[in-house]
């Protein structure tokens, strides 16, 4: 008997069965890879065509240029101001902020303890001046190092109000249209954030979070909640408190001309003589001369031993600040119809 090799017309039907069932179970994720794929495409291709890197994030501070300071910024106050231990006491602030060039060596001029106290004195100026205020919007654009990589600079729309605290923030880029809402004692104290437009977004919906869980700070240094000059100002505040000392902390003051053609005071502090506790090695501070506010603030950690340089940690710039425009509680509702938050989810 000769046996005919090869599959019967049964045995080929049999033997497909599982063929078509695994492709219309495998076929979906297919499909979902494509997106991921494409999603991912679209984000390398924004990298790439993302033009020039602003120069406002550049490491390192321009020094050039600068004149005597304009009066503007004596409006910050003209309260007289105790001394600060042995230092000489300071008439008022107008003393403190009227310095002769564009980088004092005001060992020339005064004491190193008066010096101490000038950096203390214009802080505790710019504190008073923020806390008249009630609310701003501005575009702020941050840099930081996590996990020892400093990412590239993220551009932000940022709404604040000071009386709740509340923070509302759009990415403009990376991640654009990303957002986050945060009001202090509502909604559980919980940060309301979504991802930018896609896939992930249309999976994930709108999360709340603790705002300082691991979830909500991912990719950042500090939580929602900090996000204010009036905290940036109480931390330096508490901090040079305790850091700033004779033989130990130099203090310059520079201006300059920032990007949008503004007059910058300049506070530098560089602990020479590194000590436990110490945040940073050097802290660049930047108060715009017609409003005095703080709208620049960078810090840096000891050079490598191979380098003169020290190592920018973090950097924020603030930029088309507004102040007291009148924010409302609509502006940080996520039901706001110009917000993309899922309520329902």
């Amino acid at each position: 008997m000769i046996r005919k090799y090869g599959p019967r017309p049964w045995s080929l039907l049999t033997w497909r069965k599982p063929m078509i069932r695994a492709t219309c179970t495998c076929m979906p994720m297919l499909g979902i890879s494509a997106l991921i794929a494409f999603q991912s495409w679209n984000a390398y291709w924004d990298h790439l065509t993302r033009g020039h890197r602003s120069s406002v994030v550049e490491e390192g501070v321009n020094e050039s240029g600068g004149t005597v300071l304009s009066n503007a910024l004596l409006t910050l106050s003209v309260v007289p101001v105790a001394p600060l231990g042995d230092a000489d006491p300071l008439p008022n602030i107008a003393e403190a902020l009227r310095l002769p060039s564009c980088c004092v060596d005001a060992a020339e001029l005064r004491s190193e303890a008066q010096r101490i106290v000038w950096a203390r004195t214009i802080v505790e100026a710019a504190r008073r001046h923020y806390a008249e205020i009630k609310d701003y919007t501005a575009t702020m654009i941050m840099r930081e190092r996590i996990d020892g990589v400093l990412g590239e600079p993220t551009y932000l729309n940022v709404k604040i109000r000071n009386q709740p605290h509340s923070v509302y923030l759009r990415y403009l880029r990376p991640s654009r249209g990303k957002e986050a809402i945060y009001v202090e004692g509502c909604r559980d104290n919980q940060v309301w954030a979504h991802e930018a437009p896609g896939l992930f977004k249309l999976l994930t919906g709108t999360v709340k979070l603790d705002p300082t869980s691991p979830l909500a700070m991912k990719g950042h240094r500090y939580p929602i909640t900090d996000l204010s000059m009036g905290h940036l100002l109480k931390t330096v505040s508490e901090r040079w408190t305790v850091e700033l000392q004779e033989g130990r902390s130099l203090l310059a003051f520079p201006t300059e001309r920032d990007e949008d053609g503004r007059e910058l005071l300049g506070v530098r502090c560089i602990h020479v003589t590194p000590a436990p506790g110490d945040f940073f090695h050097r802290v660049d501070l930047w108060f715009d001369m017609e409003n005095g506010l703080p709208v620049k603030y960078a810090a840096f950690s000891q050079p490598p031993p191979d380098s003169d340089e020290p190592v920018l940690e973090e950097e924020y710039v603030t930029r088309d600040l507004r102040i007291n425009v009148g924010l409302t509680d609509h502006d940080f509702d996520p039901a706001n119809p110009n917000y993309s938050f899922s309520l329902g989810r």
